[in-house]
């Protein structure tokens, strides 16, 4: 058999890119689950907006499980979150077993609910999102932090690096490199264990209640309020809202904002230093173009303006 791509697929050979890349992966991982757990299990694919390997299993009494085929070593966090956090909205994981080259397939408590953009979130759900990030801020500790401490520096070097390189882009990126540091540096008695992930993409809302947080691939060290500052400037940044849709986020982060105990200058920080993940991503993925600079330059103006409006 071939993929769309025209690659021979050998028995097992699950990497392979395509059409049928997915499929081929549950009916495996059907064969591999009916011989650990259930010889009446099926696993089926279900919609998500993930790239990653996830599929809903049932169990032959009916219960539901979130399958998921992660690196072994990811694995060992997955379980080690579950039972350090121990929080309803953290899904427990029920088994790991391994798989194949340094793979594991995980079988975890299936979470329902729905996304939730934050232009649409009533005053429930806004509370309830501030109540569990001041949670979840509460049970991380740094031996579950997955990623190395930020190098503020290093964000902030790369625009001025384009910048040298490309002298006549220096007044297009001035608005970034003139930020000072106390406005783009976290002191490091701030920082604290956060999620780092934390768009609504990665939790789950029943009626007004968050009921599961995932995707815990990127916990590390930073200000409280850059999970919050993320959410928000990635959802102007991707969202392509119209004007109505725009004053709603306005309107829900400033109360957002309000329910949270964190300050003003936290803030700052934190908005400003997405603005410069942002512009560093797209520099660096650019570094040879000059004219990578007026794009930055339009979408960092919008960004700059929404800050200006969300900031207490």
């Amino acid at each position: 058999m071939k993929d769309a791509s025209g690659h021979i697929c050998a028995p097992g050979d699950w990497t392979v890119k395509g059409v049928n890349r997915r499929a081929m992966l549950r009916a495996e991982l059907e064969s591999f689950l009916r011989e650990k757990l259930d010889a009446a299990l099926s696993v089926e694919l279900f919609d998500t907006e993930s790239s990653k390997d996830v599929f809903r299993a049932v169990r032959g009494d009916g219960g539901l499980m979130f399958v998921k085929v992660v690196r072994s070593e990811q694995a060992a966090r997955l379980k080690a979150l579950s039972e350090k956090l121990a929080q309803p909205f953290v899904a427990k994981v029920y088994c790991v077993f391994p798989w194949r080259d340094g793979w594991c397939v995980v079988c975890m408590e299936w979470q329902s609910g729905r996304h939730i953009p934050l232009e649409d979130l009533n005053e429930g759900q806004l509370r309830s999102l501030a109540d569990v990030h001041l949670r979840l801020v509460a049970a991380l500790k740094p031996e579950l932090e997955l990623l190395p401490p930020k190098d503020y520096a290093e964000v902030y070097d790369t625009i001025a690096d384009f910048a040298r390189r490309h002298p006549l882009a220096r007044p297009l990126l001035k608005p970034l490199l003139s930020i000072p540091p106390a406005d783009r540096i976290a002191p490091a008695e701030r920082l604290c264990s956060i999620h780092g992930d934390f768009h609504y993409l990665n939790y789950l809302f029943e009626g007004d209640e968050i009921s599961a947080v995932m995707d815990f691939d990127k916990v590390r060290r930073d200000l409280p309020a850059w999970d919050i500052a993320y959410n928000l400037l990635r959802r102007y940044y991707k969202g392509r809202l119209d004007a109505a849709k725009t004053q709603a986020l306005d309107e829900n982060v400033r109360r957002l904002v309000s329910l949270l105990p964190y300050s003003g200058q936290d803030w700052k920080v934190a908005l400003n230093d997405i603005r410069l993940l942002f512009a560093a991503r797209r520099l660096k993925a650019h570094p040879k173009s000059f004219w990578t600079a007026f794009l930055v330059r339009s979408r960092d103006k919008a960004l700059r303006r929404v800050v200006e409006r969300v900031l207490p």
